[in-house]
């Protein structure tokens, strides 16, 4: 035994001697996050199905009550304050007893009785390093891609999610001013492993970013620039098919629009080809005064455009958001303000929306955003805030016990697009009218109240209800004769929208 322990030891002191002499320090984090949903007339699932029955004459299922489970981790591995690289991963959604079939069960599926589901998606993956003898920070990898906001949440080109594929450069000017440089590649390779006939030379979408953070006493300003050149061949299609269909980046209101951030088919013989390379640039500026405290003040400003070699397929668009805040001993009263242009009425001039989407949190739980696992009636259907305006009265972060405090809101919401793009209208792959409400006109409004409340069980769980309905205002004669519900003659049915959900969230 001594004999074995002697060996051992040698061979301990043996490979300790060929161990670098930096070693990686290792910091782990992550959340698991588990969602008990009931919910009505959001979306897909929980729709109402008397709704869907008199719109489409057909019949539907809603499942109102599910459970879901995710779990986050990430670790860092940091050589030094100059060199680190990062992976986040997430594994699930898993819906509690499936679903085991259907499109969604690739990414839901490990729920159901003895199923397993290799549903693990990378994030984020990345290295960050500082050049040796300056200031200049680089990240690589498949990073967080936001453009700069402070009034409306997160903003970014087109992945709900925020990350992208690239390389940040960032450069301190002096104490107050910076420049952050990127480049981003968006897509490419589409078609590989594809058998075409065609061929395709120019299937990239590469963006480049700038952005000239500005620092002061009390305030923060920060304009910022993106440029995209989308290849001719990036839509993925071959030239001689009879129909393209197009990415978000280049989705119009032209015949056969979808709802505002559908994917969509457009007949050649209606729009033509989008032949050449298209060009689109966003533009933008956000800042935040903080001098005047307990007051806080802030605005997003953004316009974006997209030039393709076809009127009809053009789009171009702006928002604006606003907030004000201000913090007292019982929470944080909060206005918040937003505005996107919307479609006009003419269909063969392109879309008015801008090309943005995110996570935007201007209050409104059920119809965009929750701070819970569960979708909302924009998200689930593909729908962004891009065509709306609307108001927000809130009370947040209310507490009158320790460890639980409160948030109260009241959302106005107003579609901004003409109501003769109502006729155009259709979600692509479904059937006409599955899925009313998701593109607002001028005529569709919807008031979103909701009450959250979060309780710190330790310091690191906390259990969180969400309270949330929705009265629905759309216009049904329209939507009706747009549908063709009953010849053309009938109202479309909008019942009211409604969350109970509870989630508990561990976070390490």
């Amino acid at each position: 035994m001594k004999k074995l322990a002697t060996l051992l030891l040698a061979a301990g002191l043996v490979f300790s001697a060929f161990q670098p002499a930096s070693a990686v320090e290792l910091k782990p984090y992550g959340m698991f996050e588990l969602l008990f949903e009931h919910g009505g007339n959001m979306a897909r699932a929980l729709q109402s199905s008397a709704d869907v029955k008199h719109n489409t004459g057909e019949d539907f299922h809603g499942k109102h009550f599910g459970v879901i489970q995710r779990l986050t981790v990430g670790t860092r591995f940091v050589m030094d304050e100059n060199l680190s690289a990062t992976y986040e991963a997430i594994l699930g959604y898993n819906t509690w007893g499936g679903p085991a079939t259907g499109a969604a069960a690739a990414q839901q599926n490990g729920g159901v009785l003895g199923s397993r589901s290799a549903n693990i998606v990378t994030k984020f993956a990345y290295l960050d390093w500082v050049v040796p003898g300056t200031d200049l920070k680089v990240r690589m990898g498949m990073q967080p891609w936001f453009w700069p906001s402070y009034a409306t949440g997160t903003i970014n080109p087109g992945d709900g999610d925020g990350f992208g594929t690239g390389i940040l450069v960032n450069a301190p000017i002096n104490d107050n001013v910076g420049v952050t440089a990127g480049w981003m590649r968006a897509t490419s390779g589409f078609r590989r492993g594809n058998v075409v006939t065609d061929k395709h030379t120019d299937d990239n979408l590469d963006m480049f970013l700038l952005t000239l953070p500005i620092k002061g006493e009390g305030f923060r300003l920060t304009p910022w620039a993106t440029f995209a050149a989308v290849g001719k061949d990036q839509s993925g299609w071959a030239k001689s098919t009879s129909w393209k269909q197009f990415t978000p980046l280049v989705a119009a209101a032209s015949a056969g629009l979808a709802e505002s951030g559908h994917a969509q088919n457009v007949t050649a013989q209606n729009i033509g080809q989008v032949r050449g390379n298209s060009t689109a640039w966003w533009g933008g500026l956000g800042g935040e005064l903080t001098m005047f405290d307990p007051f806080r003040f802030a605005f997003d400003a953004a316009y974006s455009a997209i030039d393709t070699d076809y009127r009809a397929t053009d789009r171009d668009g702006w928002l604006l958001g606003l907030s004000a805040e201000y913090k007292t001993a019982y929470g944080v009263p909060t206005l918040k303000f937003w505005y996107t242009s919307g479609d006009d009425s003419n269909v063969k001039n392109g879309s008015e929306r801008p090309l943005m989407t995110g996570a935007f949190k201007n209050g409104s739980s059920v119809f965009f955003g929750s701070q819970n696992l569960a979708g909302n009636m924009a998200s689930d259907c593909g729908a962004t805030y891009t065509g709306t305006w609307g108001l927000s009265a809130q009370w947040n972060k209310a507490s009158f016990i320790e460890g639980l405090f409160h948030n109260f809101r009241v959302t106005y919401i107003q579609g901004t697009n003409s109501k003769k793009m109502a006729e155009y209208v259709k979600s692509e792959g479904k059937t006409p009218g599955s899925e009313l409400g998701r593109y607002l006109t001028t005529k569709d409004s919807v008031i979103d109240v909701s009450f959250d409340s979060v309780y710190s069980i330790y310091k690191n769980l906390a259990a969180m209800l969400e309270l949330s309905y929705a009265f629905e205002n759309m216009d049904g004669k329209l939507w009706g004769k747009a549908m063709g519900i009953d010849g053309g003659n009938g109202k479309a049915h909008f019942s009211d929208a409604w969350r109970i959900n509870m989630k508990f969230m561990y976070t390490f």
